[in-house]
């Protein structure tokens, strides 16, 4: 996990096909990202944010229903819902 801020300018580059979370820690909160191809929805996959025993540093959450209903995922398992 990383705390990424307005001051400490850090960046991190996840690789295309990883899965990632965010979790905004204040009232106002700006995410941007670049991606190295051109959007395509159909390409996206959710992981549910409570899988594969993630544990969260909150526990009251704002989430969209894509990622409250996603796909649990589960590393440890040979076959994956997705």
């Amino acid at each position: 996990k990383f705390i990424i801020s307005d001051s400490n300018h850090l960046q991190i580059l996840i690789p295309p096909g990883y899965a990632n979370g965010h979790l905004c820690l204040s009232n106002d909160c700006i995410f941007h990202y670049k991606q190295s191809e051109l959007y395509n929805r159909e390409s996206q996959f959710t992981v549910k944010y409570d899988s594969n025993g993630i544990i969260w540093p909150i526990e009251s959450f704002i989430l969209s229903d894509r990622d409250q209903y996603g796909p649990f995922f589960n590393s440890q398992k040979e076959e994956n819902e997705f």
